[in-house]
């Protein structure tokens, strides 16, 4: 259930359309989706996530969970691509162990950032046939709190302090922001 209901809340998050309108001349109806300009931009992290229970309180607990997931699967794809980007600009003895230390430290650090996220927007429906609530949570996190997570967890390790160039860091982070930013505010 809760993959499904992930699944739609990745799906619509960033689609354009407006309150249910059943047309006499067809099945179709456009699909309630709050919070369409809601994305990430240079200095947020935004996300949203949707919830549903016969539960109120429930509905918004599994909102917040799968915005925080979205989030997740983001910062993942955003790591390794800094990763990629980052690495391939360093010269270190070895490439290969480097990248997967530095990814993984980076990784980590973004996920216990994840806990400083605030929910920002919330909106929740009743079905009237069905009773069941659908919560809607729209979530942010400072990119500088990863950032910074993220510059405190490489710099503390042996084989990443080494080699770790903030400017050159932050400069691959931003340039992948915008790549999420832009990807975002195309769905």
């Amino acid at each position: 259930m809760a993959a499904l209901v992930f699944s739609f809340a990745v799906s619509s998050c960033g689609s354009k359309t407006t309150a249910p309108v059943a047309s006499n001349d067809s099945d179709d109806v456009d699909v309630f989706v709050p919070f369409e300009d809601w994305f990430s931009d240079a200095e947020y992290f935004r996300f949203v996530g949707i919830g549903k229970s016969k539960d109120e309180a429930t509905a918004g607990k599994i909102a917040r969970l799968n915005a925080r997931s979205e989030f997740a699967q983001n910062m993942e794809v955003l790591v390794k691509n800094v990763s990629k980007s980052y690495t391939n600009q360093v010269q270190v003895e070895d490439q290969s162990a480097f990248e997967n230390s530095f990814e993984e430290l980076v990784i980590a650090a973004a996920k216990q950032s994840l806990n400083s996220s605030v929910q920002k927007k919330t909106r929740l429906r009743k079905s009237k046939s069905t009773g069941e609530y659908t919560a809607y949570s729209a979530m942010e996190l400072p990119k500088a709190i990863v950032l910074d997570a993220a510059k405190k967890a490489l710099t503390a390790d042996q084989k990443t302090a080494v080699a770790f160039d903030e400017f050159m860091f932050k400069k691959t982070f931003d340039e992948e922001m915008q790549k999420l930013e832009a990807e975002q505010a195309n769905r």
